[in-house]
């Protein structure tokens, strides 16, 4: 995960891109002293809430692709050190947030750790609102792993677990614009489990596809012009659905497609713009994405108004482009100093599990085409 060598440059260009959205939407706001600064703050401020939608298939591809590849590579799946081992690239980074919060605002603690703590900071309020799409992953992650047992009883072959995602996100894709119309408060729908199972589950199937049945997935990749307009296509569409209603029933679902669009058109592509300088400038950001993420709203609109108003400036344009510098900056900072060297103890610790040995004799291994199988009742435990 720290080697940037064997990390793909493409997906981290996605993470780069997800993360200046999500940026954008919550740094942007304000009257500007200049047109062309509000040129180039109006995609973050109106799409720039889709940008946890890139987040949710990409995490969704990516850990959906660990856990087929460790099935495939073990016959079985370690849920417990799945957990520990996002318990180390996830909680040192959010938990010193939440000792910042605690110790330099006068926000009652009561009204967030918990909540954040538990995962369920999108189901209660807080002050931490930004933090809702990490209470969504993690949820879904545990579904996930309480499911394994169940699909394992089953022995349920792949082809079946790609049937059930696709059945969970166009259900989810039905599911927003019922309860939308019906009056349920969009925040809800924005940031609620259940009505935004469809991104990750975009992803995992992307994941699944990919792994099991790799000549579909080809296929269905090659036509990575057309997958990278339609991407382009559905971001854009979202600059006319700007009210609640519209973003509820239409918005979500194509922030989704749009997002698992530019996977396919970006995943394994050898085009020369991942060699170019703004290739790497968004990968640097997305390799930094999470700290990034987790401290932009602290630092962007907390620290750093208060910092231009002690040096005199004035210039919501300077203030705001001092939001991102330091935002990020800070980030980069961050996680060098505890996202990484927890990464490395990690990896150190907890590694993944290499493919298992060959046997010669013996009883049948279980068939590969049911990738959950051979899930043991001790990995979960």
């Amino acid at each position: 995960m720290l080697d940037r060598k064997a990390r793909e440059i493409q997906l981290d260009v996605i993470r780069g891109v997800a993360i200046v959205l999500a940026m954008g939407w919550h740094l942007n706001g304000g009257d500007m002293t200049f047109a062309a600064s509000d040129v180039w703050l109006s995609p973050g401020r109106i799409i720039g809430w889709a940008g946890v939608d890139l987040f949710f298939v990409l995490s969704g591809f990516l850990v959906g692709g660990l856990v087929v590849r460790e099935v495939s590579a073990t016959r079985g799946f370690d849920y417990r050190r799945f957990l520990i081992r996002r318990a180390f690239r996830l909680w040192p980074v959010l938990y010193v947030y939440l000792a910042v919060q605690v110790v330099l605002t006068d926000r009652p603690w009561t009204g967030f750790v918990p909540q954040v703590l538990l995962h369920v900071q999108n189901y209660f309020e807080t002050p931490l609102h930004h933090l809702w799409s990490l209470a969504v992953e993690e949820q879904f992650y545990l579904l996930i792993g309480l499911s394994l047992p169940f699909l394992a009883r089953l022995r349920l072959g792949a082809g079946h677990v790609l049937a059930g995602l696709v059945a969970a996100i166009l259900a989810t894709w039905l599911l927003r614009p019922l309860v939308a119309l019906a009056g349920v408060d969009p925040i809800s729908i924005q940031i609620q489990t259940q009505y935004r199972l469809d991104g990750l589950a975009l992803g995992v199937a992307l994941a699944l596809l990919s792994q099991r049945f790799p000549e579909i997935y080809a296929r269905l990749a090659r036509p990575r012009l057309a997958h990278f307009a339609g991407a382009l296509a559905a971001f854009a569409a979202l600059f006319w659905l700007t009210d609640d209603l519209s973003r509820s029933c239409l918005g979500y679902t194509l922030a989704a497609l749009g997002s698992g669009l530019a996977i396919l058109a970006v995943h394994g592509s050898r085009h020369r713009f991942f060699a170019s300088p703004a290739a790497r400038l968004l990968a640097i950001l997305g390799l930094y994405s999470y700290p990034m993420y987790v401290w932009h709203n602290g630092i962007g609109n907390r620290i750093t108004p208060r910092l231009a108003e002690l040096a005199g400036i004035t210039s919501p344009d300077l203030v705001v482009i001092g939001k991102y510098v330091l935002s990020i900056g800070l980030a980069i900072v961050i996680g060098l100093a505890i996202e990484q060297p927890f990464m490395r103890l990690r990896d150190r610790l907890f590694a993944r599990p290499g493919p298992l040995p060959v046997r010669p004799s013996g009883p049948a291994s279980p068939d590969p085409a049911h990738p959950l199988a051979a899930v043991r009742a001790g990995d979960l435990s």
